[in-house]
C-alpha cells in the first residue's frame, strides 16, 4: 500500500510539473500581450499629444502625423492578434487601415478641423481605456486574467466605434 501511495505520488509530482509550466508560460504571454497593448496605448496618446500640442513646424507636425499612423497601424496589430490568442476571432482589422487613411487626408498643418479634432479625442479616450485597464498590472508581478484583457479591447473598440471616419466590429 505504501508502494502505490508513492508511486502515485511521484507521478503526481512529475506531471504537475509541465502542467505548472504550461500555466506560467500561458502567464507571461497574457502579461506580455498586456504589456505590448499598453506600450502602443501610451505612444499613441503620445502621438496626438505632439500632433496637436507641441507642433510648431510643418516638419514636426508631418513627422507626428506619421508616427500617430504607425502608432495605429501597430495598435491595431497587437488588438488583433491579442483578440485572436484570447477569443479564437478576430477584430474587423481593416476599418483600422480605413481611420488611418482617412486621418492622413485630413491632417492639415494649421488646418485641423473640428471633426477632426474630435476624432483625435476619440481615439485618445479609447487609448485611454486601455491604459487605465491595463497599467495596474505592468511591472508588478501580478498575472492579468484574459478576460480582463479581453474586455479592456472589446471597450477599447466601443469607445472607437463612435469616430466619425470608422465603425468597428467583429468578425
Amino acid at each position: 500500500m505504501k508502494k502505490i501511495i508513492s508511486i502515485c505520488t511521484v507521478l503526481i509530482v512529475i506531471l504537475s510539473v509541465p502542467i505548472y509550466k504550461y500555466i506560467e508560460f500561458s502567464n507571461e504571454r497574457l502579461n506580455n500581450y498586456s504589456d505590448k497593448i499598453l506600450s502602443i496605448a501610451v505612444n499613441t496618446n503620445n502621438s496626438i499629444y505632439f500632433l496637436t500640442e507641441q507642433s510648431r513646424s510643418e516638419k514636426s507636425f508631418i513627422h507626428d502625423s506619421n508616427d500617430l499612423i504607425s502608432n495605429i497601424y501597430a495598435l491595431e496589430t497587437v488588438l488583433d492578434s491579442a483578440y485572436i490568442f484570447l477569443t479564437g476571432s478576430g477584430i474587423y482589422s481593416n476599418s483600422f487601415y480605413y481611420l488611418s487613411d482617412n486621418l492622413m487626408k485630413e491632417l492639415k498643418y494649421n488646418n485641423l478641423n473640428k471633426e477632426t479634432i474630435e476624432d483625435l479625442n476619440t481615439i485618445t479616450r479609447s487609448t485611454d481605456i486601455l491604459i487605465q485597464r491595463l497599467r495596474p498590472y505592468y511591472g508588478t508581478g501580478s498575472t492579468i486574467s484574459k478576460k480582463e484583457i479581453i474586455h479592456a479591447i472589446e471597450d477599447f473598440l466601443e469607445e472607437m466605434g463612435k469616430l466619425h471616419y470608422i465603425k468597428l466590429w467583429r468578425d
